[in-house]
């Protein structure tokens, strides 16, 4: 097991990491030169002329690498000024304020003398170094170890095309990082083509990989370590498509309108025919990126991705690199996350967070640079998932811009400067304004939420990413959760409960209207009419006082603060979403009932205060108030429900899991759609049917009636089809 660490031991771990991965090309070119000149000059070099530009700390690490180099050449041609203490002199900054040397520089000279087979007296290094003799005894009872030297360790044996190792023939180089190499091969033993990764022989990779059997995580075969020449041999299957920075690189050259699933095919199938790879036919993946746009794309690849980083993380293991280069494209166009070579899983033995701890900075998450920061106490084990969706949010960013959302700084920078300005941008919020006009509201936001600075506030799995780019594919649901803009839209919007009052007090009044005329002109003889008049007032003045009282009562989750979704599973938030979906119901049943009570109430009033009405009046009331009040009632089913689900709705509904409830409430609302339309569609033939039987001696209300009916039928039917329509979408959306 490796023994817990401290703060101060991991950062220095942390930041011997970053210095190498991502300082790599400020040292390495200082380096070059400085073998350069030993290669080229008959004299040695100086080597504070490789320091200028350099901030203190790189200038610190540069020289302890320089040294290493000019004490290598020194001994190979026998040069004096080879020991550590020539260079004290020389470069007196090399060590501490308290006179300690660097250990690794000790080893290094060590290491050397034991090359060159100089004596190495018993008590020379305690004389020496007596201050660092406790850290230094164990390197001494060891023999003094490998060489410490970044130029030796840069890179493993370098390999070409054409070569053989162990069981495989190396075809193409498909690409070279600074540790490895990874190669187009033979296996000879089998005889298939896989990608041959050659690294040096350390890492868990090959551990990690071994658990992880996914479609979207690029498969391993198996590895082979050869001891003798400290190699690794990871092989794995070959996807000729290349990376997606190869993409970035190429599809970003187009202008915009130009990018598209068919683009992206094009260049995949480019790259194809480069190796001489055949393209697939009758690929399902293929025709579903053919019909997408850049966008889609994006949204697509994002979601096979996360779909994959959802599974290695329920299997424990963190990648810690995502990157467009460690994103392999098969020849279907579907990604394959690859390259877990920092990657730390808690179900490999013996493994530690901080081990190869480190990744690409342009891609880190604001807390995994935290960890690479000397002056702050966050540590490897700290990550989570959320770290890996924050990189991913970056990938997918460049991947649909061209560019990172983020600035690059200037590498020149030290190191704890480089990471304080990296953290002072991520720590910004990022906002629509940031990306093209292009880019759809709701993709938008998701990428923002895959950004957010606070980790706690970001989007927190792979599977609610996955499900929430999938839901950005179907334009419906991008149309039903991002509706256009406009200012009435907006006003309804913010004071829902007083436009559902409207639609409901205007579609009342309206067929009352209506209902008042036709009555007053067909059944209510000329000497009742002061008597109706009164009972219209009185009447009317009970019936919309009730109605809307209730209706007030029923719309209590409008007036609760509609983007109140603190915790979304709650008893309160299920339903607050069942009564939004059922205000149409509630809201036509209320009016119909009242219209009911009206229709019994107003000839059973004339009755009583005039004595005239007979059976004929009372079926007629009860018949005209039937009719105008479903026509009402169908007329606020369809408004308020249509209000509902597209304007409210949306904004309450969970787009990270599904939601069976809300899928059954949706699924029976379609069904009362259907039904009230059959009924609306029934209303003229009766409506037709009792003009005719009790309304002979005026055929004008006969006509009206049908005129209304067939208007009435057009109306619910272009009502149904946008319900069903939003319907579909929200049901999309909650798991239907």
């Amino acid at each position: 097991m490796i023994p817990p660490r401290t703060a101060s031991s991991y950062h220095e771990s942390a930041m011997s990491t970053f210095d190498e991965s991502v300082m790599w090309n400020i040292i390495i070119e200082r380096i070059d030169r400085c073998v350069e000149q030993w290669e080229t000059s008959a004299q040695p070099p100086n080597l504070e002329q490789f320091l200028d530009d350099l901030a203190d700390e790189q200038a610190h690490r540069a020289l302890r690498e320089l040294i290493k180099i000019d004490m290598e050449y020194r001994w190979r041609h026998q040069c004096p000024g080879r020991y550590l203490e020539d260079y004290g002199d020389r470069h007196p900054m090399i060590k501490t304020e308290e006179g300690l040397w660097p250990l690794d520089l000790i080893q290094e000279e060590l290491h050397l003398r034991q090359q060159n087979e100089d004596e190495i007296l018993s008590d020379e290094f305690e004389e020496r170094f007596p201050k660092q003799i406790e850290e230094l005894r164990p390197l001494l009872e060891t023999g003094g170890g490998r060489s410490t030297s970044l130029q030796l360790h840069k890179q493993p044996q370098k390999f070409d095309a054409g070569e053989a190792i162990d069981d495989f023939d190396l075809i193409m180089l498909l690409g070279e990082g600074s540790f490895a190499q990874v190669f187009l091969a033979r296996q000879i033993s089998m005889q298939r083509f896989v990608a041959l990764k050659i690294s040096a022989a350390r890492g868990e990779e090959h551990k990690t990989l071994a658990q992880l059997d996914h479609p979207y995580i690029v498969r391993v075969f198996s590895q082979t370590v050869l001891e003798d020449r400290s190699l690794r041999l990871l092989y794995m299957q070959y996807h000729p498509g290349g990376t997606l920075k190869d993409f970035v690189d190429h599809i970003h050259i187009r202008p915009h309108e130009e990018r598209n699933g068919v683009t992206l095919l094009e260049e995949l199938d480019r790259m194809l025919d480069e190796k001489g790879a055949p393209v697939p036919l009758n690929s399902i993946t293929r025709n579903q990126l053919a019909g997408y746009n850049w966008t889609q794309v994006v949204c697509w690849m994002g979601g096979r991705i996360a779909e994959a980083l959802d599974y290695s993380h329920s299997k424990g293991v963190l990648h810690r690199d995502l990157k467009p280069a460690n994103v392999l494209v098969a020849d279907d166009g579907s990604p394959k996350l690859a390259d877990f070579n920092i990657s730390f899983s808690d179900q490999v033995e013996g493994a530690s967070p901080v081990t190869y701890f480190g990744g690409s900075l342009a891609y880190m998450s604001p807390e995994q640079l935290e960890a690479c920061h000397p002056a702050f106490d966050t540590q490897p084990d700290e990550l989570d998932a959320r770290s890996d969706i924050y990189s991913l949010g970056i990938l997918l960013w460049e991947l649909l811009c061209g560019e990172r959302p983020f600035p690059d700084l200037a590498w020149a920078l030290s190191g704890p400067q480089l990471l304080n300005e990296m953290l002072e941008d991520r720590r910004r919020s990022m906002h629509a304004g940031h990306l093209p006009p292009e880019v759809p509201p709701l993709v938008a936001d998701v990428l923002i939420r895959t950004l957010e600075p606070d980790r706690e506030q970001r989007i927190s799995t792979g599977a609610d990413l996955a499900r929430q780019l999938d839901l950005c594919l179907d334009p419906e649901v991008q149309r039903i959760l991002t509706p256009p803009g406009g200012t009435f839209r907006r006003l309804m919007s913010r004071f829902p409960s007083t436009t559902m009052l409207a639609i409901i007090a205007f579609s009342n009044l309206a067929m009352s209207a209506l209902n008042i005329h036709y009555n007053s002109d067909e059944i209510v003889q000329l000497s009742q009419q002061n008597l109706f008049q009164l009972q219209v007032e009185g009447l009317n003045l009970f019936a919309y006082g009730v109605g809307l009282s209730v209706v007030w009562w029923m719309m209590r989750p409008l007036r609760l603060k509609i983007e109140q979704t603190a915790d979304e599973d709650s008893e309160p938030e299920k339903w607050r979403r069942r009564r939004l979906l059922s205000l149409g119901y509630w809201c036509s049943g209320v009016t119909l009932g009242m219209w009911l009570i009206c229709g019994v109430l107003f000839p059973l009033g004339l009755h009583l205060q005039a004595g005239e009405a007979v059976l004929t009046d009372y079926v007629h009331f009860f018949a005209s108030h039937v009719i105008n009040g479903s026509l009402a009632a169908a007329a606020i089913f369809f408004l308020v429900s249509d209000f509902s689900i597209e304007q409210l709705f949306p904004r309450v509904v969970k787009l990270k899991s599904t939601d069976p409830h809300s899928t059954r409430s949706l699924q029976r609302l379609d069904r009362a759609a259907q039904i009230i339309l059959a009924g609306v569609i029934c209303l003229p033939l009766v409506s037709v049917l009792l003009a005719f039987l009790l309304t002979r001696k005026n055929l004008e209300a006969f006509a009206v009636l049908a005129l209304l009916g067939l208007i009435g039928v057009g109306c619910a039917y272009r009502w149904s089809l946008k319900l069903r329509r939003n319907s579909a979408a929200l049901q999309t959306i909650t798991g239907g």
